[in-house]
């Protein structure tokens, strides 16, 4: 958990390589390390990536987002058990903007970014049961945003971690598709994307019936966000639309409703 730690079995400038079939989304991950401090990185670049035969996978359809660090219970992912005697620092939220959330390593304490009309704040939403204003439900101003922005790594030595969703159609021929992801100021790595000569069966989604549900209810569909009705339903057609792209389409409360059932039809 340690920001600094690098992977045992990490190579320093190695390739982000994945593999997948078509209509299927799958990703791959890389580790900035700061050999200067503080070190912004401006963005990630993923080039248009090709096969021997010269197929292109487009860039678009690589999503790039930081992997942000903040503080959990003790337990953090390994069990939904949280001990709320301990805190701790885990890679946990994937996101686009870093400052969205600041964290105070000294007093590991999470803040949230809210943005009222009347000016933006960081209000600390660090304790489970904090039973004040903003309390953080649906209806808080907070909000990421719509692209990845400029991180800043404050100490050498640090890593900050960058997750690359490659989206891969139906329509994509097979082959090896290679190309790069430079990650300004901070270097380039090659990129390797294996697509499989292989089709996945479709799997179908349980309407109406949670007792066909493969997920646990601990990772049923959240209440859609928004501040009026249709930004919620908006909220809801992207999530249902990243349900797809990864297959999980048998999580629980998802196509409860006729309502629901004829949003997804629509995204």
């Amino acid at each position: 958990f340690s920001p600094c730690a690098l992977p045992k079995d990490g190579r320093l400038g190695g390739t982000i390589a994945v593999f997948g079939a078509p209509d299927q989304s799958v990703a791959g991950s890389a580790l900035v390390v700061a050999l200067k401090a503080p070190l912004t990185v401006g963005g990630v670049k993923v080039s248009a990536l090709k096969n021997e035969k010269g197929d292109v996978f487009p860039a678009e359809d690589v999503d790039v987002k930081i992997v942000k660090r903040w503080y959990r219970n003790g337990g953090a992912w390994l069990s939904y058990q949280g001990d709320k005697r301990q805190r701790m620092l885990v890679e946990d939220l994937i996101m686009n903007d870093d400052a969205a959330i600041r964290v105070d390593e000294a007093t590991k304490r999470n803040y949230l970014r809210l943005e009222y009309p009347e000016g933006t704040r960081y209000t600390d939403v660090s304790d489970t049961d904090f039973a004040g204003e903003t309390q953080y439900t649906r209806h808080i101003p907070f909000r990421d945003a719509a692209t990845l922005q400029p991180v800043t790594i404050p100490e050498w030595g640090r890593t900050q971690r960058f997750l690359l969703t490659f989206h891969i159609a139906k329509g994509v021929k097979p082959g090896v598709y290679r190309g790069t992801a430079e990650f300004v100021n901070a270097g380039t790595l090659p990129v390797e994307l294996n697509v499989l000569p292989i089709e996945l069966p479709y799997v179908g989604s349980p309407y109406w019936s949670t007792k066909k549900s493969y997920i646990a209810l601990e990772n049923s569909m959240p209440i859609p966000c928004g501040r009026d009705l249709a930004e919620r339903e908006a909220t809801l057609k992207r999530m249902m639309k990243d349900v797809r792209r990864h297959q999980i389409v048998h999580a629980a409360s998802l196509w409860d409703t006729p309502e629901y059932v004829a949003l997804a039809k629509e995204a």
